[in-house]
């Protein structure tokens, strides 16, 4: 397949991804909202707290092999059977360790009712682990309607069910169940689209030098999850757990531009990446598409959101969780950071740059792990400060530089790419400001009112921007053009 084909196979999976996130953001935004309100912070510190151990110990469950199946230029059988096998086998054991250090963790935190509850989140990690080459697979082959559909149904069922549960129970255990169930579903939608089984193993040492590549990859992706993430877990070592709480909710929210905008077209241009990656003209035109797109929507959020986090943070949890609002801020800067680097550690897999990826991911820890841990010393909003601070300081510009490192990309392709992105942002944050204060003039005081009035003013804003701005509007548009050819 040409690289023309797989970008039109990609606009279209872009297309049913975008309009998953649509769907998924619409879910779990109103799912924040409802269970906010019906489950203490403190239960939310619990979740936060099993959810740091499960998703770490998932990135060496996984060890880079759904990665190394993407990337590879041919799937044999043998191979395909051989990555699932060890993904299976990584995934038996990492459960059976979580399960044996559910005590001690939850002895560590003095939280004796955390045992129950990250013994029930090593279920989610059995069903998300079991199918993971399954999922695999079918981005591989970019056949995004059947990840749509198996993705879409778990939402829903997972939505209704963590409602249900935290109606009646109201704690931790009613939220982990939930994502389980959602697992389920989605777990085996994987399977059933997927069309296959693996075979039993047989010589699987063939094949072990796909576990190279993986190791790599899970070195990067665990060490970058420390760096994203140690800061939630020691907030609740050494804050409590409804500092926790407080500091995973303003976290959720950070991350929602990357899950819910970002995250359906990362998706898809990691595979075509991988697909193209041996014409360099391609790699660099893709890549500069990615970087227009990461800025528009990180640099402007990054810029706008701090004069709207309080009433965002009111309206969607509640007043009781008005101190998350002040976190979120001072993870402003760190978000405002991922116009630059959200693509890098796809673009550098996809470029079989792997070995660079692990030795950056020890620094990456030092410097953004490193202020988050300086910060969690003081409190919750010292963690996010120094986490930004590390993030924006230090990791941006070397990430830049490592990328430019080894053609087809160099600094000034990046920052060239980055000028919408920072036009837009600067326009939009002004107007952000500007309407907020001409709110308080004219006397809009109530939070949902004055929210409504200053988000569709920055909308309108970033909206003009884009067509004034002839690279954006190019982009925007070929990512928002959806090819009628259906993914089979």
């Amino acid at each position: 397949m040409e690289g023309s084909d797989y970008r039109k196979r990609a606009r279209s999976g872009t297309g049913l991804l975008f309009a998953q996130r649509i769907i998924s953001f619409v879910l779990n935004i109103s799912q924040i909202a409802i269970i906010s309100r019906l489950v203490e912070p403190s239960e939310f510190g619990l979740v936060a707290i099993a959810l740091f151990f499960s998703t770490l110990f998932s990135v060496f469950r996984d060890f880079g092999l759904p990665s190394t199946a993407i990337q590879l230029k041919e799937l044999q059988d043998d191979q395909r059977d051989a990555l699932f096998w060890f993904n299976f086998a990584a995934t038996i054991v990492l459960v059976l360790v979580l399960l044996l250090c559910a005590s001690p963790i939850a002895s560590l935190y003095e939280q004796p009712r955390l045992t129950p509850v990250l013994m029930v989140a090593t279920l989610n990690f059995f069903l998300l682990g079991a199918t993971a080459q399954h999922a695999a697979l079918l981005r591989r082959e970019l056949r995004f309607g059947c990840i749509f559909a198996a993705e879409v149904g778990g939402l829903i069922l997972g939505w209704l069910s963590t409602i249900v549960l935290a109606y009646f129970f109201r704690n931790a255990l009613s939220l982990v169940l939930g994502a389980a169930l959602q697992g389920a579903f989605s777990g085996t939608g994987y399977v059933v689209f997927g069309r296959w089984l693996p075979s039993r193993p047989t010589r699987l040492s063939r094949h072990l030098e796909l576990l190279t590549f993986g190791a790599n990859v899970a070195t990067f992706s665990g060490l970058n999850f420390l760096s994203n993430n140690i800061a939630a877990a020691l907030v609740g070592l050494w804050s409590g757990s409804a500092a926790a709480g407080l500091f995973s909710r303003a976290q959720s929210l950070y991350s929602l531009p990357t899950s819910f905008l970002l995250g359906p077209y990362l998706q898809v241009q990691f595979p075509l990446l991988c697909r193209i990656a041996h014409v360099p003209s391609e790699v660099q035109k893709e890549y500069h598409n990615i970087l227009v797109v990461s800025g528009l929507v990180y640099f402007t959020i990054g810029l706008a959101l701090p004069f709207i986090s309080s009433d965002l943070v009111v309206l969607l949890l509640g007043p009781s969780w008005e101190e998350a609002s002040r976190i979120l801020v001072w993870l402003c800067p760190a978000l405002f950071a991922l116009g630059f680097i959200a693509p890098f550690g796809q673009f550098m897999t996809s470029q079989g740059r792997v070995r660079e990826l692990r030795i950056w991911s020890a620094a990456d820890l030092f410097f953004r792990g490193g202020g988050a841990v300086l910060g969690c010393l003081y409190g919750p909003q010292e963690a996010a400060a120094g986490f930004s601070a590390g993030t924006l300081l230090a990791a941006t510009p070397i990430i830049i530089w490592i990328t430019a490192r080894q053609k087809p990309i160099s600094i000034a392709d990046q920052l060239n790419a980055a000028v919408p992105g920072l036009a837009t942002a600067i326009c939009t944050a002004s107007v952000t400001f500007a309407t907020k204060a001409l709110c308080g003039e004219f006397g809009l005081a109530n939070g949902p009112i004055r929210l409504t009035v200053v988000v569709l003013v920055a909308a309108a804003t970033w909206g003009l921007m884009v067509l004034l701005l002839p690279t954006a509007r190019r982009v925007i548009y070929s990512v928002a053009t959806r090819n009628k050819e259906a993914i089979k």
